[in-house]
């Protein structure tokens, strides 16, 4: 059994809180991640993104995260931080080494892992890059904790 709690959600945010809550649980139930110990973790702010908690945006999101779930715990969490950067700024390796505080090399290394589960040399998922950016923000806090076990 998993419980949830959130707040304070100011009155304008509740049903984005609500769907994003409610999307968790059903990644978490399509084993995307495993359920949180006993901890507070705060919403990611998803910004004008509102998740719909469908079968097929859970299907949609799982498969798109499936080549990292499928990484042992703290490989995930690495790449997964790597990605999750480099899909926000698409920067070169050094800058983006700067702002992870890890070595260039090992920067490009995690990139060209991700290229190869994706099978994808430039990371381009078209309409799918702000998709996968908020699925990376909702599930990687849970990854970590899965990591810091």
């Amino acid at each position: 059994m998993v419980t949830l709690w959130v707040g304070p959600v100011a009155p304008g945010e509740l049903v984005p809180a609500y769907d994003t809550v409610l999307l968790l649980f059903r990644l978490v139930g399509a084993g995307v991640a495993a359920p949180p110990p006993p901890v507070v973790l705060p919403l990611p702010d998803l910004g004008f993104l509102h998740p719909r908690h469908s079968d097929a945006t859970v299907a949609r999101i799982a498969h798109l995260l499936g080549p990292l779930a499928r990484q042992s715990a703290h490989r995930r969490v690495a790449l997964a931080r790597t990605m999750q950067l480099f899909l926000r700024t698409a920067g070169p390796a050094h800058a983006l080494a700067d702002q992870l505080r890890m070595h260039a090399q090992t920067v490009r290394n995690h990139l060209g892992v991700v290229r190869q589960l994706y099978g994808s040399h430039d990371l381009d998922f078209g309409r799918d890059t702000l998709t996968i950016q908020a699925a990376l923000a909702m599930v990687l806090p849970l990854w970590e904790l899965e990591a810091s076990r």
